[in-house]
């Protein structure tokens, strides 16, 4: 499905949040980086990707949009100790589709990603 560009400037509700030492230093130990000034201290800075944490439920919330045509498809719930399989796959000249699998198939998540100029 393409993106609905007659959407162009739609707004979604902001989200704010006040950034959490902890969070900071947890970040910055799932993705293994040790560097000293991500441990929680007077000092400390949050990783350049952190703000990432907080624009993903922008994009869930843009994901589900049925008029942005965003192309997401939720058809399963995800419970700790799951063992999921994500492949992508080139859809077309324009883009590349990926689904989210359990073992034996069963699909969690499929979604289109497509490229497009600016």
């Amino acid at each position: 499905m393409p993106l609905n560009f007659s959407l162009r400037g739609k707004a979604y509700p902001p989200v704010r949040v006040t950034v959490d030492p902890v969070a900071v230093a947890r970040d910055a130990a799932a993705t293994g980086d040790d560097h000293p000034r991500y441990a929680v201290g007077p000092q400390q800075i949050a990783p350049p990707l952190f703000p990432v944490v907080f624009g993903f439920p922008q994009m869930m919330v843009m994901g589900a949009d049925p008029e942005l045509g965003v192309g997401n498809r939720f058809t399963g719930m995800v419970f700790p100790g799951d063992d999921l399989e994500t492949v992508a796959r080139r859809a077309d000249e324009g883009g590349y589709r990926f689904e989210t699998t359990r073992p034996g198939g069963s699909v969690v998540m499929a979604g289109t990603i497509r490229r497009r100029g600016l």
